[in-house]
């Protein structure tokens, strides 16, 4: 499929008016596939994707059209926050999963929807390059992203 076709998905109709989100880890394996599939079924009923930011495994890799796509992109550890809002994510929810569960795990399933349901306030791009805040990415404070503990910058 060309890229252009792919931009034209974006906007397709038939789509319907569910929430796109667009599920991210390391490999887009194991954990977000598992959580596109939670947030496509109640209480969520999300239009779900899963997708992987390691071009050296991911199977399908986070590109532009996907983040076109998405309207919000659920990922699982602060450390890909940055690299999503640099490469134009509109807006990002982390949930603070490790990569240690196998696909579709019990647990998995139940810290996924626990998770988006504590902490679905989302983190969003700020006018000023990410790098200008130095190491410490966009947000100050703990690495934990609780909504208590997401105090941005801005």
């Amino acid at each position: 499929m060309s890229k252009l076709n792919r931009i034209g998905n974006v906007a397709n109709p038939f789509q319907g008016t569910h929430k796109r989100v667009l599920c991210v880890c390391s490999a887009g394996l194991l954990r977000s596939p598992t959580a596109a599939e939670v947030l496509s079924k109640g209480p969520f009923n999300f239009n779900t994707r899963a997708a992987g930011l390691s071009e050296e495994f991911a199977l399908v890799v986070v590109d532009d059209v996907l983040l076109a796509w998405a309207d919000e992109v659920v990922c699982m550890e602060m450390s890909q926050v940055a690299t999503l809002l640099e490469m134009g994510a509109k807006q990002v929810v982390c949930l603070g999963i490790e990569d240690n569960f196998p696909f579709r795990d019990a647990r998995l399933q139940e810290l996924v929807a626990q998770k988006y349901l504590e902490g679905s306030a989302p983190i969003v791009p700020v006018a000023t390059p990410l790098s200008h805040f130095g190491t410490g990415g966009p947000l100050q404070g703990s690495d934990d992203p609780t909504p208590q503990n997401r105090e941005p910058l801005w």
